[in-house]
């Protein structure tokens, strides 16, 4: 499936038939999740708290966050948050090589003994894919810690721009998702392995946007926070992904609160489901 082109024209049969096409753990899935298949409201679980293996700050203002969904005693399963208020050309040229959270550290903290969590990935994911070698790849970009970029990202009245911006750092996988949204809007992509979230304010007010990943242990479960992004300033992009090498047992939703019709672009992009059956 290649990348939208355009914000999608959805019908209402067609948003109900993919609304009833939720999945739960320890059922024969059917197909695919659909991006769309949950449009709840916010998270009411208690807080899922990852933990917290690295936090960089780059000089274009980007913060990166490393978390690990598992307890240290078990295999490490890394996802990566990236807020920036500005233009980051240097981590998107880092980002559009597709790395591993090994890699990506490495490449913002050269010479630098990286988390113990984040090799041991490493390890796993190459062995899993053949995309990545157990000898992690140097990235190719600028020198990050002479970064001073300050611009702004401009992606109000600027989808085309955006669009080609999501492009850029989420790889192409099974299942897909870019459009422009107004207020409050949820999506769920299932137990993926790889998933990318990508969503840009547009519009100004002096309201607050609400942006945050949620997960939940399944289709009947409450959805909680795993990592919270807000709030979300205008022209400012939350990035959300994890690269990995194995299927989790939550599903996971990019969640927007725009109070008052406030606009704002949202995309993502997942594995397909049908690589993680979930039979217990």
């Amino acid at each position: 499936m290649s990348h939208l082109s355009a914000a999608p024209q959805l019908t209402a049969s067609f948003i109900a038939a993919i609304a009833a096409a939720t999945i739960g753990c320890g059922v024969e899935h059917t197909g695919p999740v659909d991006f769309q298949s949950d449009t709840g409201g916010g998270a009411t679980g208690a807080p899922a708290a990852p933990r917290l293996v690295s936090r960089i700050t780059t000089g274009e203002g980007a913060t990166l966050e490393f978390l690990n969904e598992n307890d240290p005693s078990d295999d490490p399963v890394i996802s990566v948050k990236i807020s920036s208020p500005a233009s980051t050309p240097i981590v998107d040229a880092l980002l559009s090589q597709h790395p591993s959270a090994l890699e990506l550290y490495l490449a913002l903290r050269p010479g630098t003994a990286p988390p113990d969590a984040l090799a041991r990935e490493h390890r796993l994911l190459a062995a899993a894919d053949p995309a990545y070698s157990a000898e992690p790849r140097a990235l190719t970009a600028a020198s990050v810690a002479g970064s001073s970029v300050v611009e702004s990202f401009s992606c109000a009245n600027n989808y085309a721009g955006w669009l080609a911006a999501f492009n850029g750092w989420a790889p192409p996988l099974d299942g897909q998702y870019a459009g422009a949204e107004i207020g409050a809007t949820s999506r769920d992509v299932g137990y993926a392995p790889k998933f990318y979230f990508d969503v840009c304010r547009t519009t100004n007010s002096a309201w607050a946007y609400v942006v945050r990943t949620e997960r939940r242990t399944n289709s009947g479960a409450a959805w909680s926070i795993y990592d919270d992004g807000s709030p979300l300033g205008l022209n400012q992009r939350y990035r959300f992904y994890r690269n990995s090498f194995t299927c989790s047992s939550y599903q996971y939703r990019l969640y927007v609160n725009a109070p008052f019709g406030g606009a704002y672009y949202r995309g993502a992009t997942w594995a397909d489901e049908w690589s993680c059956q979930i039979s217990s």
